[in-house]
């Protein structure tokens, strides 16, 4: 993943089909049922943070696993 302001990194778990987000604020959510094009359109974005906004952000149904520090 290049370089982001609003994302510090992600993660897939392709059986689960899981997307892990951790935040820069620290916050850390598992967004569920996404695909694996998804995840690398994020993962390979010239702004991932942009990108995650409008693929995945609004889109997906998640959960929170560390609330922002």
């Amino acid at each position: 993943m290049r370089e982001s302001t609003y994302l510090a990194s992600i993660s897939y778990d392709q059986p689960t089909k899981t997307m892990t987000v951790v935040f820069a604020d620290g916050a850390k959510i598992a967004y569920h049922n996404v695909s694996a094009r998804t995840f690398n359109a994020v993962a390979n974005a010239k702004s991932p943070g942009e990108k995650f906004s409008e693929l995945v952000k609004e889109d997906y149904r998640f959960t929170i696993l560390k609330q922002a520090a």
